[in-house]
């Protein structure tokens, strides 16, 4: 269930184009989460 939650979040960091994405904090966030589907 939160692997799905997850998958959903990371699949808006990848696919969004706003601004606010850009942020070095919110990058930092989706590639934590590709590093635990990755491992997981």
């Amino acid at each position: 269930m939160i692997r799905k939650q997850l998958a959903i979040v990371y699949n808006k960091c990848i696919t969004s184009e706003s601004a606010i994405l850009k942020l070095n904090i919110v990058q930092s966030f989706c590639h934590k989460i590709t590093l635990f589907l990755i491992k997981s």
